[in-house]
């Protein structure tokens, strides 16, 4: 019962709802709304979000604050500091989760930060105030998947602050002290000027837009616009040409590494069962090869959420189940799962709450 016209209305009444919840988000243009992606959107109608940047009638809508939750802990409540001492944190400084951390359990990537801060935090390192201490806390560059105490922070690593800037310390010229205190304020400055020239030769087309608008991109937007993906799609022939060799890491879905398509063995699209691909020494009810698209509108996001979608694995048509109706333990991997939970659950059933739908 869940046609193509049940999509389009329950999208425009859940749509109407957001816009009596979130009424700041509408104030943007029109198509600047439209190309907002499901991750964006999941983090606007955040508490922190809504608490900065909502109407008074939003906040007033806003749910009572549940400090223990990732959305919206460091929103409403200020601690008293024992001191204004910056302790270090060493290697085995925090015990929870039955082992040593280099980092406390509280510890979060910024949500929104420009290259040059997050540069900066890559250099030095930042300070975070856990409970009523401040802790120092060791340079990003320096962090393992190890030290990474959840999922949600090894993907956001991985995905957001690792390739921008890897990249960025792959300059030319770029040599980085091995001592922390030779890192001052001027080599922050000068190593950025540096890297960012090297950025500019090497993806031009993103600095084609405006200065204000590249200075505003956050640390995961550039690390997906160097994407091997993104540059061949929007990069100059020059940028193109820079790209090292693809990968399987960075092959478009469905083609060989050579750009030949894979044949499918038939037009027909197969049910994707609960037990339906073995892998992992378990059954599984996507195949291993399920990602959830990287770039979609709230639109096609909806469609999704409640029809499902078509996946192509190898040879073989597969169609996965209303996205509303997976779960954390249908998902094989903590990337699927973190994405699934900050980026798609909380616009999707944001919008499933609107009165009469």
């Amino acid at each position: 019962d869940i046609d193509e016209a049940f999509v389009q209305s329950s999208f425009e009444i859940a749509t109407e709802y957001l816009k009596s919840c979130f009424s700041y988000i509408f104030k943007a243009p029109k198509s600047m709304i439209n190309s907002y992606r499901i991750g964006t959107w999941s983090h606007k109608i955040g508490y922190c979000e809504v608490r900065k940047h909502g109407t008074a009638e939003d906040i007033a809508r806003l749910p009572p604050p549940n400090f223990p939750t990732l959305w919206n802990k460091s929103c409403g409540r200020k601690f008293l500091l024992e001191d204004e001492i910056v302790h270090d944190a060493g290697p085995g400084q925090f015990i929870y989760q039955d082992r040593a951390w280099c980092i406390p359990e509280s510890f979060q990537f910024p949500e929104k930060i420009n290259r040059l801060e997050g540069w900066r935090r890559w250099l030095q390192g930042a300070i975070h105030v856990d409970g009523t201490k401040k802790w120092r806390i060791k340079p990003y560059r320096t962090l393992r998947g190890i030290d990474l105490p959840s999922g949600e922070l090894k993907t956001e690593f991985k995905i957001s602050w690792k390739p921008i800037f890897t990249k960025m310390m792959e300059a030319p010229g770029l040599e980085i002290p091995t001592e922390l205190k030779d890192i001052d304020e001027a080599f922050v400055l000068s190593s950025f000027e540096i890297a960012t020239e090297y950025l500019k030769s090497c993806f031009s087309f993103i600095f084609k837009a405006s200065e204000e608008k590249v200075d505003a991109y956050t640390i995961g937007t550039w690390s997906s616009k160097i994407s091997y993906n993104s540059v061949k799609k929007h990069g100059t022939a020059e940028d193109i040409a820079k790209l090292p060799p693809p990968t399987v890491r960075n092959k478009r879905r469905g083609e060989k590494l050579t750009g030949e398509k894979l044949l499918l063995e038939d037009d027909v699209v197969h049910d994707a069962g609960p037990v339906q691909f073995i892998y992992q020494d378990k059954a599984w009810c996507v195949p291993k090869s399920f990602q959830f698209p990287p770039k979609v509108n709230r639109l096609n996001g909806w469609r999704r959420w409640l029809q499902g979608a078509i996946h192509v694995d190898g040879t073989k048509k597969w169609r996965i189940k209303p996205y509303r109706t997976l779960r954390g333990i249908d998902l094989p991997s903590g990337e699927l799962k973190t994405e699934f939970k900050i980026s798609w659950k909380p616009i999707f059933t944001k919008m499933m709450e609107a009165p009469g739908l």
